[in-house]
């Protein structure tokens, strides 16, 4: 159990760390990708401006201590359950991608951002 979780954890924050910024890019049509947030529309003078990089990311960091306690508590119930560790990221990362889109749709709300993955708010 304790193994299956060592391991997956750092993996699926690896894939965490790797696809939240063209994640926040596909969600706020921001600009955001793999490269970084240099091309996000927080650096143009017209709004609207990408909500979890708006006010110095303090919307995007709000938004994982939200996401990051519910993928740990998805792993350590799966290594629990002595789920495989390929078994564990996925499910890791499953509920990551779940919780950020509920995320980017309450910070998309909560700060007024017309769209949300294109649909209008």
């Amino acid at each position: 159990m304790r193994s299956t979780f060592l391991i997956s954890l750092p993996l699926t924050l690896g894939i965490i760390a790797a696809t939240a910024l063209p994640l926040c890019g596909q969600m706020f049509r921001c600009g955001c990708t793999f490269s970084g947030a240099t091309n996000c529309n927080i650096h143009h003078a017209m709004a609207p401006h990408c909500p979890w990089c708006v006010q110095s990311h303090r919307a995007f960091t709000f938004s994982f201590l939200a996401i990051l306690p519910v993928t740990t508590a998805v792993l350590y119930v799966a290594a629990r359950r002595r789920k495989s560790i390929l078994t564990s990221i996925f499910l890791g990362t499953a509920a990551y991608a779940i919780t950020a889109l509920v995320a980017g749709l309450i910070t998309a709300k909560a700060l007024n951002h017309p769209t949300w993955f294109g649909w209008n708010l």
